[in-house]
């Protein structure tokens, strides 16, 4: 694109170890070929729950590539989830802070964040029926599902509201 005088803005989505693996001068290249924006699935502040979900990286995988994006001027966009089936609901606050700290980097940066829905198929479904979850019965209850709202018996319906205010702050153009 550069060749060619291409003058564009685009973005890519990435898994954090596949940018680990780049050196400053092509994560350079790549933000001076336009690229503004990367996607990151971050997932979560825990490294347990990072294990649970077969993501295959480390928190401190994050953080270094939250760093190296922004120092040579590409905007992460990161998306972390709380409420995993199973683990301590302290483990939310964990994942806020984790959000934070990845926002504190660059204010380049966003943090998005989800509460963990239990869809059919999914390698987590069976887990979360365990720990009490009863799915919806119909095509148009699941279209109703929203993954912004506590709807899973171990969270507390106020994390609806935690989430809703970290949005704000950490990715308030989204909502």
């Amino acid at each position: 694109m550069k060749k060619r005088g291409w003058n564009i803005q685009w973005a890519a989505s990435s898994h954090p170890r596949n940018l680990l693996v780049l050196n400053d001068d092509e994560l350079r290249t790549i933000s001076d070929s336009g690229c503004s924006r990367i996607l990151i699935g971050a997932e979560s502040g825990n490294n347990e729950e990072l294990n649970y979900i077969n993501k295959n990286m480390t928190t401190e995988d994050v953080l270094n590539v939250a760093k190296r994006l922004g120092n040579v001027g590409i905007h992460g966009s990161f998306t972390v989830i709380v409420g995993y089936p199973g683990f301590p609901e302290n483990n939310i606050a964990k994942t806020l802070e984790f959000g934070r700290r990845i926002s504190s980097i660059s204010p380049l940066h966003e943090v998005k964040a989800h509460i963990y829905a239990p869809y059919p198929k999914t390698p987590l479904y069976q887990d979360a029926i365990r720990y009490g979850f009863v799915a919806p019965k119909t095509l148009e209850d699941w279209a109703n599902y929203d993954y912004y709202e506590a709807q899973t018996p171990w969270l507390k319906l106020e994390v609806t509201q935690q989430i809703r205010d970290f949005n704000l702050t950490y990715c308030p153009y989204v909502l």
